[in-house]
C-alpha cells in the first residue's frame, strides 16, 4: 500500500526539520572558531555593507518566524506550509547572516565590531535552535486535538520572543553604529570600575563598626560567647574565601588603600573623558559602510580610519577593570606588595590608553589634550 500524502509530508516535516538544526549547529560551530572560516566564493570582490546585510537578513527573519510560530501555536499545522518556511529561511536569511559574519573582517571594520557581529548573529542561530525544536513532528501522528497543550504555546513563544530580541539587537548594531556600540562598552566598563571603589570604601570601613559591635557586648559571658561565634565565623569565612578585614593597627596599608582608591576614581575620571572627547568623537562610518548611497567611489572593503587605534584603546579599556579586580582581592589578602604592583599596571596602562589619543581623530590638539596633561601630573603626585 502507497504511502498517503499525510505520511509523505511528515516525512518530509521531518527531514527538513532534521536538516535545518544540522544547518544551524554547523553555523553555530563556525561562529563558535571565527579563526577556522573559510572563504565563500559566493562573496563578490566588492562586497556590501556587513551592517546593511544583518539589518536586512534580519527584519526578513523576524517575519518569516512571525509566520512559523502562528502556525505552530495554531493546530493541526499544515506540514508543507512549515517545510516552505524552513527552507526559506535555510536558503535566504540565515546564510546571509553567515555571509555578513565573514564579510565583517578585522582589518576592515576593527575587531570590536567583528566582535560583536559574530556575537549577536550566534545568538541568532541558538534561538533559532529552540524555535525549531518546537517543532513536534511525531504529535502528527497523534490526536491532534490532543497537543494544543499550555506548555507548548508558552514555549513556543517563548523562543518566537527569544529570536525576536536576538533579531532586534542586529538590527541596533546599524541603527546604534560603531560609536554607540563602543560607547556602551566603555560606559560599562567604568561602572565596573566605580562597583570596586565602592567596595574598597566598604571594606575599608568594616573594622570601624565591628569596634562598635565589640563596644556592646563588654561582659565577660558574652565576651565568651562571641570568642566562640567569632571562631565558628572565621572557619566559614576561610572556607569559602572571605576576605580578612583591614587590620585596625595598620596605618601603612590604611594610607595605602587611601591613596589606591584616589587613584582609580582619578582612572574612573579619565573614562569618562575618553567617552566624551574620544569615543563620542570618534569619526562617522562611511556611507558605504553603512550600506547607504555615496558619491565616494572608494571599494567598501577599505579600512575605516583609525580603527586599529580604536581597537586597541577598547582592549586597554577593557581589560583594566579586571586588574583592578585582582588589585581589590591583593587588599583582601592583605597583600601589600601585591597591591602595590596591580595598581602600578592599572596606572600604567590607564596612560597608555590616554596618551594613545592624546591628540584628536583630525591629528590635533584640543581640551582633551590639555586636561589629559594635568591629569597625568595628579596621578603622578599621588
Amino acid at each position: 500500500m502507497a504511502p498517503s500524502n499525510e505520511d509523505t509530508d511528515i516525512t518530509a516535516l521531518r527531514t527538513t526539520t532534521a536538516t535545518t538544526l544540522s544547518l544551524l549547529a554547523q553555523f553555530i560551530t563556525t561562529l563558535a572558531h571565527p579563526t577556522n572560516t573559510t572563504p565563500t566564493s559566493n562573496i563578490p570582490a566588492d562586497p556590501p555593507s556587513p551592517l546593511n546585510v544583518l539589518h536586512t537578513s534580519s527584519k526578513l527573519l523576524k517575519a518569516q518566524v512571525t509566520k512559523l510560530s502562528l502556525l505552530l501555536l495554531n493546530k493541526p499545522f499544515t506540514p508543507t506550509a512549515i517545510i516552505r518556511i524552513l527552507r526559506e529561511l535555510c536558503t535566504t536569511c540565515l546564510p546571509a547572516m553567515m555571509s555578513a559574519v565573514e564579510i565583517c573582517k578585522s582589518e576592515t571594520y576593527g575587531r570590536v565590531l567583528q566582535g560583536e557581529v559574530n556575537a549577536r548573529v550566534r545568538r541568532v542561530m541558538g534561538e533559532m535552535v529552540g524555535l525549531v525544536g518546537e517543532i513536534k513532528v511525531d504529535e502528527l501522528k497523534g490526536d491532534q486535538k490532543a497537543t494544543k497543550e499550555e506548555g507548548t504555546g508558552r514555549d513556543t513563544l517563548g523562543s518566537t520572543g527569544g529570536v525576536w530580541e536576538a533579531c532586534d539587537a542586529l538590527t541596533d548594531l546599524q541603527e546604534r553604529g560603531l560609536v554607540g556600540l563602543v560607547v556602551r562598552k566603555a560606559e560599562e566598563y567604568r561602572d565596573m570600575i566605580s562597583d570596586a571603589i565602592s567596595e574598597l570604601k566598604e571594606w575599608s570601613e568594616e573594622d570601624a563598626e565591628d569596634e562598635e559591635d565589640d563596644g556592646e557586648h563588654s561582659d565577660d559571658d558574652e565576651s565568651e560567647s562571641n570568642g566562640v561565634t567569632n571562631h565558628a565565623q572565621q572557619e566559614i569565612d576561610d572556607l569559602f574565601g572571605a576576605s580578612k578585614k583591614l587590620p585596625k593597627g595598620d596605618v601603612e596599608l590604611r594610607a595605602q588603600l587611601e591613596g589606591t582608591i584616589k587613584r582609580l576614581k582619578m582612572i574612573g575620571m579619565l573614562y569618562q573623558a575618553l567617552i566624551k572627547r574620544r569615543l563620542k568623537t570618534f569619526p562617522p562610518l562611511p556611507p558605504t559602510i553603512l550600506g547607504l548611497p555615496s558619491e565616494d567611489s572608494s571599494p567598501q572593503s577599505q579600512p575605516i580610519p583609525h580603527i586599529k587605534t580604536l581597537d586597541a584603546l577598547i582592549d586597554i579599556l577593557q581589560a583594566i577593570p579586571s586588574e583592578i579586580d585582582e588589585l581589590a582581592s591583593a587588599f583582601y589578602d592583605l597583600d601589600r606588595e601585591e597591591a602595590h604592583s596591580q595598581l602600578k599596571h592599572c596606572c600604567e596602562h590607564a596612560k597608555k590608553a590616554a596618551e594613545s589619543v592624546k591628540e584628536s581623530w583630525k591629528g590635533q590638539e584640543d581640551e582633551f589634550t590639555a586636561w589629559l596633561e594635568k591629569w597625568l601630573l595628579a596621578m603622578d603626585k599621588n
